[in-house]
């Protein structure tokens, strides 16, 4: 029985029947954004490298690593917080030392790219908060107020 990728995901993720639905809305919604123009286009890649790749059946287009479905966008971040190369290498550890590199060498050709892909993710991110059902905000209590009437 051949089993794709997208099925395999949705039993990973709580079998087809349960969090599966929830995993397929996220597909549809993920492609919705894209096709709706939320995700746009990344600017072109000035500078390649061997260990990235951006394919735009991958992540819509997001450089990866090669091979991975490691988003450079993720190593840049954390690297621009001050996360050290070891700890990328030892939170991935398949992809060694030179390929963790050589993402973060293409981060630093290509920072347009990869600012314009964080910006991206920050939008889809947002768009997916408002769909959230029951997101509660702060209520202010009216504690140390005078009570009503009085």
């Amino acid at each position: 029985m051949l089993v794709t990728g997208q099925t395999q995901t949705a039993r990973k993720y709580g079998g087809e029947g349960n969090g599966g639905e929830k995993l397929r809305s996220l597909f549809v919604s993920i492609a919705f954004s894209y096709a709706s123009g939320v995700m746009a286009d990344l600017p072109p890649i000035r500078v390649h490298y061997p260990h990235v790749e951006a394919r735009p059946d991958l992540l819509a287009g997001s450089p990866l690593v090669r091979g991975t479905k490691v988003p450079v966008r993720r190593l840049w971040a954390w690297h621009r917080k001050g996360v050290t190369v070891e700890t990328l290498v030892k939170r991935y550890p398949a992809l060694g030392p030179a390929k963790v590199l050589c993402a973060l060498a293409f981060a630093y050709d290509n920072q347009d790219v990869l600012e314009a892909d964080l910006e991206r993710e920050r939008q889809l991110l947002d768009a997916e908060a408002e769909k959230v059902p029951g997101a509660m905000e702060q209520t202010r209590l009216p504690f140390g107020s005078k009570p009503p009437g009085s």
